[in-house]
């Protein structure tokens, strides 16, 4: 009994694992230049992300996309900030 409880915890562990990682999308962002820059975006993608980043002097940003949301609403949602927007990954 103990191995086959082994079993099976060894063949669902990876699976568990993999699908409680965020998945993150990398954002280039053109035209920020200062901190107020950075905070607009933040605070703009924060209608659809758990958690986003934004660097003016990378010229990038991250964002952890909230459940059910696509990378295209993301970046319309960036876009609105007035900053050209893209997919980086």
């Amino acid at each position: 009994m103990k191995q086959i409880i082994t079993a099976i915890v060894v063949l669902l562990l990876p699976g568990l694992l993999s699908a409680a990682e965020p998945q993150i999308l990398k954002l280039k962002i053109e035209g920020m230049t200062c901190g107020m820059c950075e905070a607009k975006v933040k605070k703009q993608l924060s209608s659809v992300c758990v958690t986003s980043s934004a660097d003016s002097k990378k010229g990038e940003g991250t964002c952890v996309p909230k459940a059910g949301v696509t990378p295209e609403q993301i970046l319309q949602e960036a876009n609105k900030t007035g900053f050209k927007t893209s997919k980086l990954n």
